[in-house]
């Protein structure tokens, strides 16, 4: 349009030779009323194939999404009707992590907290950092009493179990970024914050976000929902121990987060609290 304005604007313009000035203007107006209609209806035409592409990708984005939480809640199930010994409330779990990520938003220590694809990865996450323990002997899971030397190691495999079942099973995602924190909450949510956790020893900030927020979150869920190792305890009890591992064990900031969110947690632990007391 913009050239046939130009060769319009022409004074030989041959199109006009023997026109008034009167049927020039009207030519030329008709013109351009054509050419303007006929770009509005070809952008109209791309823009309505391009809306419903863009349309389709969601759809098709959002029944993915569908799909891999399915997947994840399956996994997380699986674990827990296998090892019945393992009475964690995922969902609670997530809701902490949730609330960490939402306390430490804008910490200088954590930048990746910014984005909020990162958080809605690593809340995702959760019911799949444990995974591992579905490949590890369920009378090692069980036992309650202490474990021998070669026990110790066998259970501590499941967090190589883990990840590589992550990666087998979630390699076709398009949401990268969860597979990538899903893998290092499963790898990684046994270090400890003094270097002397498993797999790798990883120390302090080496150790990878996901995996420092999820190991308290799991650390106050299982003492108040109660394992084999721990006995099920009130949430401010939970609280107090969780404390004394600050700073050897946990993050001890991810740690000062959580007891500066004790009172918004508490109304999510109320009810496991109050069937304590009653049994009390």
């Amino acid at each position: 349009m913009i050239i046939s304005v130009i060769i319009r604007a022409q004074p030989a313009n041959p199109l006009g030779e023997g026109l008034t000035s009167l049927q020039w203007g009207v030519e030329y107006g008709i013109g351009l009323t054509i050419e303007f209609a006929l770009n509005v209806f070809v952008l109209s035409l791309v823009s309505t194939r391009h809306f419903d592409a863009l349309n389709e990708n969601l759809q098709s984005i959002e029944t993915f999404q569908s799909m891999q939480d399915e997947l994840v809640n399956g996994y997380s199930d699986l674990l827990y009707k296998t090892h019945q010994t393992h009475k964690m409330d995922i969902k609670r779990c997530q809701a902490v992590v949730n609330r960490l990520c939402e306390m430490l938003k804008g910490h200088r220590d954590y930048p990746e907290l910014q984005d909020e694809e990162v958080v809605s990865a690593i809340v995702s996450s959760v019911p799949l950092h444990d995974i591992g323990l579905i490949d590890v002997p369920d009378n090692i899971v069980s036992k309650n009493f202490a474990y021998t030397a070669e026990e110790e190691a066998e259970y501590q495999k499941h967090v190589k179990y883990g990840e590589k079942l992550i990666r087998k099973n979630f390699y076709m995602t398009e949401n990268r970024e969860f597979l990538m924190i899903a893998r290092q909450s499963a790898l990684h949510h046994h270090e400890h914050w003094d270097g002397t956790g498993y797999p790798d020893n990883l120390f302090g900030i080496a150790i990878p976000v996901c995996a420092r927020l999820i190991a308290v979150a799991d650390e106050l869920e299982r003492r108040v929902a109660g394992d084999i190792e721990h006995p099920a305890i009130t949430f401010e009890m939970a609280l107090t121990q969780i404390q004394k591992l600050s700073g050897t064990v946990l993050d001890p900031i991810a740690v000062d987060a959580l007891l500066a969110s004790r009172i918004s947690l508490e109304e999510l632990y109320s009810s496991t609290q109050n069937n304590i007391d009653c049994d009390d």
